[in-house]
């Protein structure tokens, strides 16, 4: 599963790695821990900032599975890539956000498996449908 999702990867502003190793492998049976999505440069690391967004997210192989976690991973780094692309577009505080998201669609893997996900993962995948920039403090 982590080698194909690996392939599935473009470079854009927010990127997905996979944490874990030999030191997993030994101790858990599995070298892979998690899926982990993140603000990929400066530029996406200070829209993140200015919204109070997160700059990362992890999701737990144990917790989600290989293939949920994979799905979290991928929705969360979509949504965020999404929000940042209507910040450099319109800016902030000028983005009008909500109107935004009325168009966006969420990809169709992620809501596949948000149908059958477990009740504890719903958490996550409520918390990735409901991101928002919010305004600056102090605004």
């Amino acid at each position: 599963m982590a080698a194909e999702a690996r392939a599935f990867q473009k470079p854009k502003d927010f990127k997905w790695s996979i944490t874990g190793g030999e030191w997993s492998a030994k101790l858990r049976g599995s070298s892979v821990n998690a899926f982990q999505g993140s603000a990929r440069n400066a530029e996406s690391t200070q829209f993140c900032s200015r919204c109070r967004m997160p700059k990362t997210a992890g999701f737990s192989v144990s917790l989600y599975t290989d293939s949920g976690a994979y799905c979290l991973v991928y929705a969360w780094c979509h949504k965020m890539q999404f929000l940042y692309d209507n910040y450099c577009q319109h800016g902030f505080p000028a983005a009008d956000f909500e109107t935004a998201l009325a168009g966006y669609i969420e990809p169709a893997n992620f809501t596949d498996w948000a149908r059958e996900a477990s009740f504890a993962a719903q958490t996550r995948v409520s918390q990735i449908r409901l991101l928002r920039p919010k305004p600056a403090l102090g605004a």
